[in-house]
């Protein structure tokens, strides 16, 4: 926690009443520490009044007048409109104020103000409907004029005026607040106390200075967290493991036996893999590659030698359809090898839950694979030595250790299908060995990738799909929403699956896939699109992760500006898994913001999904990111994953030398970090 010794302290102070405590909450402020750690988003420079010929059109600019009239009309829809005309240094300036006759009586005829706005220039002088104005005699004009002022985040009922009051007064009420850390650290980093970057954070005397001090803030955040994580990890180097891991013909047992070779970035993340496993105390990794890199085989690879070397191993996914796929995989990839595999899921018979967990615990199941189902009590494993968990980050902290805890010491793999840019790795995987599958595998044609703006082209995209359907090709239609029976909307699923039902693209079935189904549902559909019984299926983004169908050629995403760049790089990634060459039309609305074409240009010039992985992080920051409220993302006070990675590296490198003169943080420099990361367990 950033600051600690404000954390929990109640919100207080002038003009903090019941009704204003309860709007700050919306902004998740809750204590004073909250309060401080709202951060302006930007500064306005009203350090100088500008005199009003220097004023240029559509300008921010401080002007400083006297009321001298005050200008009243009825206009269309029973609105008023007021204008307060001023005299600004012999020029007129009119405040433009729409149903705010009160503002007459505020600011009678001689009252002196400051107006901050954006001013239009006509003939007969200056006007602005957009603007902030005090009296030069308000005892609060200090604040709002003759410096680089603050510009807050806000919600409904709170001003930029309340909420620049309440936080100046709370900064007066923390002088000599300093940071506890190292001694050693803060004269290298040159650290300055935190009332003193507070105060420049909020009010700066230049720009410049107010971002130093920003970024100073989240670097002390950043190392808080930091070396908590690392020092978990050093906890858990000092552990030392029950099983070990002997086979040492895996690889070439393996290639034999998938008809594959390793490509060369598959070869070197296996040894990368092994060498981790065969170390002494848990493993701790997360293996990462882009759409179709070979992540499954990997895994294959390190449950087979740990059911070799004699352990159990669990494997987990977060949807029912996916973790369905990934067991079947592993059953064609390992089964003949001899690994004993079963399948978990909430929905089965209880007389086939039973057997099931009656051969786990006799040791007669060598890899259980399964969704939430795994996690509950009764799921008990005779010696599991190995975890693997897909995409990890829709499961939550105490899931993951609840199934971890079911093995003494076991080794822990997560895998992602989505690239994870590398700063969101090191807050998310901070503690976790990283391994990263180079390339893709040989013969993998790129999939061509078409922007269809405002649909144009779609007709032609269409007769394309029809054709490859025609010729044994399958292909999927991706939708934003589901909809309902009635619902007509073009982005919707269900009124898609109803209108190419009565079209050429049903000629080999449809099929219709969404979240509203039941998992038994879900799993009969994607069984029967698998099996080639419809040439055509009608979804929504639940395809995202794991669906794996040679067969599967072309795939049109509607309403493509509603998702993120990753989610359409990991359905982009569904097709041309067969070796057919492969098309993806995206198809957007007419129009469309300069980002979102940014967005799509990037989609159609990249098939790199680090790259797009990062430029998505920094388009919709880390939780849309993931595409959730994430469940376990740290949540920091002043730190931005997305925008502050330059400073997360750096306090990575602090973090790590500190650990490395001080594995357990045993010495007093140390205990501000082992207050804010007590002594616990990894995950």
């Amino acid at each position: 926690m950033l600051l600690t010794g404000l954390s929990g302290r109640p919100l207080s102070g002038r003009g903090i009443g019941p009704a204003i405590r309860a709007r700050l909450e919306k902004l998740d402020i809750h204590d004073m520490a909250g309060l401080l750690a709202h951060l302006p988003r930007n500064w306005q420079d009203r350090r100088a009044c500008t005199r009003p010929e220097d004023v240029r059109q559509g300008d921010a600019a401080w002007i400083e007048g006297v009321v001298t009239d005050h200008i009243r009309q009825r206009i269309r829809g029973g609105r008023s409109l007021l204008k307060i005309r001023l005299d600004a240094r012999g020029c007129p300036l009119d405040l433009v104020c729409f149903n705010r006759d009160y503002l007459a009586r505020t600011w009678p005829v001689g009252t002196r103000l400051f107006v901050w706005g954006s001013f239009e220039r006509e003939l007969a002088g200056l006007s602005t409907a957009a603007f902030e104005a005090i009296r030069a005699d308000d005892p609060q004009a200090d604040l709002e004029f003759g410096r680089l002022v603050p510009v807050y985040g806000l919600t409904e009922g709170v001003t930029q005026r309340t909420m620049r009051r309440i936080i100046f007064d709370a900064l007066a009420g923390i002088r000599g607040i300093g940071h506890d850390l190292p001694d050693y650290l803060v004269a290298r980093r040159r650290m300055r106390p935190l009332d003193e970057l507070l105060l420049k954070t909020h009010y700066p005397g230049t720009e410049a200075e107010g971002l130093a001090a920003r970024d100073e803030l989240v670097y002390i955040e950043f190392l808080l967290f930091q070396t908590g994580i690392l020092a978990r990890r050093a906890r858990l180097g000092r552990t030392h493991k029950a099983h070990s891991y002997s086979s040492s013909d895996v690889r070439e047992t393996a290639e034999a036996a998938f008809g594959f070779r390793l490509t060369a970035g598959q070869a070197s993340a296996w040894e990368d893999l092994r060498r981790t496993m065969s170390g002494t105390e848990p493993m701790q990794v997360l293996l990462l590659g882009d759409v179709g890199s070979g992540k499954t085989a990997i895994a294959a690879m390190a449950i087979l030698l740990a059911v070799r070397s004699g352990v159990q191993v669990v494997m987990a996914a977060p949807t029912v359809i996916l973790a369905r796929q990934l067991a079947e995989r592993m059953e064609r990839y390992l089964a003949p090898l001899g690994v004993r595999t079963a399948f978990l899921s909430g929905g089965m018979a209880l007389d086939e839950r039973k057997r099931i967990l009656a051969d786990l615990a006799g040791s007669r199941i060598d890899l259980l694979s399964g969704t939430h189902a795994l996690f509950h009590a009764d799921v008990i494993f005779s010696r599991l030595g190995l975890v693997v968990i897909d995409e990890q980050h829709r499961f939550g902290v105490k899931q993951r250790k609840a199934l971890r805890d079911k093995g003494k010491d076991a080794d822990y793999l997560a895998m992602s299908a989505t690239p994870i840019p590398r700063t969101l790795a090191m807050a998310l995987y901070g503690d976790y060995g990283s391994i990263r599958i180079e390339g893709i595998p040989e013969g993998r044609i790129p999939v061509e990738t078409h922007w269809l703006q405002g649909g144009q082209g779609l007709e032609e995209a269409l007769s394309e799909v029809e054709a490859r359907i025609r010729r044994g090709e399958q292909a999927c239609f991706v939708y934003p929403s589901i909809g309902d029976e009635d619902d007509d909307s073009s982005r919707a699923a269900t009124a898609a699956w109803k209108r190419y039902a009565r079209t050429g693209l049903a000629a080999r079935g449809i099929s219709l896939l969404h979240g509203r189904l039941d998992d038994r549902e879900k799993e009969s559909v994607m069984a029967g699109f698998m099996a080639g019984a419809a040439g055509l299926l009608v979804a929504t983004s639940v395809i995202e992760v794991g669906i794996d169908n040679p067969r599967l050629t072309a795939i049109i995403i509607f309403g493509a500006e509603r998702f993120g760049l990753s989610q359409i790089h990991q359905l982009r990634g569904r097709v041309g898994r067969g070796g057919l060459p492969s098309v993806c039309w995206l198809v957007t609305d007419g129009g469309g913001t300069e980002s979102g074409f940014a967005r799509m240009k990037a989609l159609v010039e990249s098939t790199d999904g680090f790259k797009i992985a990062e430029a998505d992080l920094a388009l919709r920051g880390p939780g849309d990111f993931l595409g959730l409220a994430q469940t376990g993302l740290p949540r920091f006070m002043v730190a931005d994953i997305a925008r502050d990675g330059r400073m997360l590296e750096l306090a990575r490198r602090d973090a790590s030398l500190i650990l490395r003169q001080d594995p357990l943080l045993e010495s007093p420099h140390h205990a501000r970090f082992v207050r804010e990361n007590p002594e616990g367990g990894y995950e």
